[in-house]
């Protein structure tokens, strides 16, 4: 979820400077669909490294796993 929510921190310091330089603008407007189209884009973006993460921790701990399990002594 961190693309996500930090896309739409991003959107909202944008709309909120919009909204101070244009208060003639209504915001909310423009807002929703862009914080939904811009958090959906972050999501899309973000989540192959996030899979990749996951892919990355589950190998290293079945390595560790698989090194646990083996006896030292030997056979």
């Amino acid at each position: 979820a961190a693309p996500a929510v930090t896309v739409a921190l991003l959107t909202d310091a944008a709309l909120a400077a919009v909204s101070r330089a244009v208060p003639q603008m209504n915001v909310l407007i423009v807002g929703f669909p862009a914080k939904i189209l811009l958090g959906l884009t972050g999501a899309i973006i973000g989540l192959p490294l996030i899979l990749w993460g996951v892919r990355q921790s589950l190998s290293l701990s079945s390595d560790s796993i698989s090194r646990l399990l083996i006896p030292v002594g030997g056979p």
